[in-house]
């Protein structure tokens, strides 16, 4: 009884102090994290003040002192220089006789090329570091056990050719760190480009919204007002194709374009940081969605847009990069499809014909503009930031069309040069 109840007091004066020991008869097992926050709170407590830090110095370097002392006082110290002089000495009588045995110079230089070879091809196909160092210390132990245990080998592979491949090891790592280090410098750099964009993005769409808003509630104020009056179906200009604009058209073209541009503001943060989700898509009717907010914003150009699509067709899309990214491609046709002075056999048009199969949506976009040009790939038209010599734009359209692809889990590939043809394909369930 006496033995238990000195146990229990044991035990419970080891977990008041914080040493985080969970002690069983015969067993012995650590907690780390009481551990770790006994010896947090006891950091803590140490840096409360300088005298504690300067108590904690003294001890340190007492301590470091003493074991220097007591090292430099034991035979420890002598023993260890005498076995590396022993080692050294017989590396260097290991040497002697092996610099005295006869050596072809075409068999040195041709076993010396093949080290070489073999060490830097290892450099230069492998690009994981750890890989470098295992394989070319494989080849240092060999070139080592053909010296020590095969007089033939030592002859055509001497021991320098180790140190050779030590010495490439060595260049090896130090090109590989300073790489890393220049990766991390420009990924850093990328990251706080990043963010500051973001922020301005943040900071532009605090501003605008409020704006957009302001401009909206007149626009509606001004439709009730002629609604009420029956002036909404008035011509008040003529398009281009002859056809009348109406007051109500007018007006509902300014209205989808003002919500655009507070869709584009909203999500292009979310587009481009990838932090869309399954909840930010819905189920679309595509002739609505490009009569409704396409084909509107088009009426006055010098091509005809046209769309070939069934009427039931539905997709699910996250709308608002998906309508960004078709007027993106309708730009980037007038602009350099239909520059100024081109004429082309027939109307000028751009076409979206839209195919429904089991598994995908298909949607091929033609037009009869300028043909692409000869070793034009689909990667020079998604690719962010880069454009033409003689374009006005800022190469972003096609990133645009590209990161909608990515957003769908689509495919982007061309089909055509002349007309100019492209087909995306965009997955019924995003995966």
């Amino acid at each position: 009884m006496k033995s238990n109840r000195l146990w229990r007091r044991v035990k419970k004066c080891l977990t008041a102090i914080g040493i985080g020991l969970r002690l069983k008869p015969f067993a012995v097992r650590f907690n780390g994290s009481v551990a770790r926050k006994w010896l947090a709170g006891s950091y803590d407590l140490l840096y409360r003040s300088r005298e504690r830090v300067l108590l904690a110095n003294v001890v340190s370097g007492a301590l470091i002192a003493m074991s220097v002392y007591y090292l430099g006082q034991s035979a420890l110290l002598d023993d260890l220089i005498t076995r590396l002089l022993w080692w050294l000495l017989r590396v260097r009588e290991f040497i002697a006789v092996r610099r005295m045995v006869p050596v072809s110079p075409v068999a040195m230089t041709a076993g010396q090329g093949v080290v070489i070879l073999l060490s830097a091809g290892v450099c230069s196909y492998f690009s994981s570091m750890r890989k470098i160092l295992l394989l070319n210390s494989c080849l240092v132990f060999l070139i080592v056990l053909l010296n020590l245990f095969g007089r033939a080998g030592a002859v055509i592979v001497p021991m320098s050719a180790a140190f050779v491949i030590l010495l490439i090891m060595a260049g090896a790592a130090l090109d590989y760190y300073r790489e890393l280090k220049s990766q991390k410098r420009l990924l850093r750099h990328v990251a706080d480009k990043q963010q500051t964009e973001h922020a301005i993005l943040r900071h532009v769409s605090h501003s605008v919204n409020p704006t957009i808003q302001m401009a909206l509630s007149p626009i509606r104020g001004v439709a009730a007002y002629l609604g009420e009056r029956r002036m909404l179906d008035e011509v008040v200009a003529r398009r281009r194709d002859g056809s009348g604009e109406t007051i109500a058209a007018a007006l509902e073209t300014a209205t989808v374009s003002l919500l655009q541009i507070r869709e584009i503001i909203e999500t292009t943060e979310d587009i481009f940081g990838n932090r869309i989700t399954a909840d930010d898509f819905e189920e679309v009717k595509l002739v609505e969605l490009f009569e409704k907010e396409i084909i509107p914003l088009f009426l006055e150009r010098r091509f005809k847009l046209v769309l070939e699509c069934a009427r039931q067709t539905t997709a699910r899309l996250h709308r608002p990069s998906f309508v960004q990214a078709v007027k993106n491609i309708v730009r980037n046709a007038e602009v350099h499809g239909f520059p100024d002075g081109f004429t082309c056999q027939g109307a000028p048009y751009v076409r979206f014909e839209v195919r429904e199969t089991f598994k995908e949506i298909e949607i091929d976009c033609e037009n009869n503009g300028v043909p692409f040009p000869q070793g034009f790939k689909p990667r020079d038209f998604l690719t962010f930031g880069r454009k033409g010599k003689t374009s006005p734009g800022k190469g972003l359209g096609g990133a645009w069309v590209k990161k909608c692809v990515e957003v769908h889990g689509g495919t982007f590939r061309k089909l055509a040069n002349s007309p100019v043809r492209f087909r995306i394909t965009l997955p019924k369930r995003r995966a």
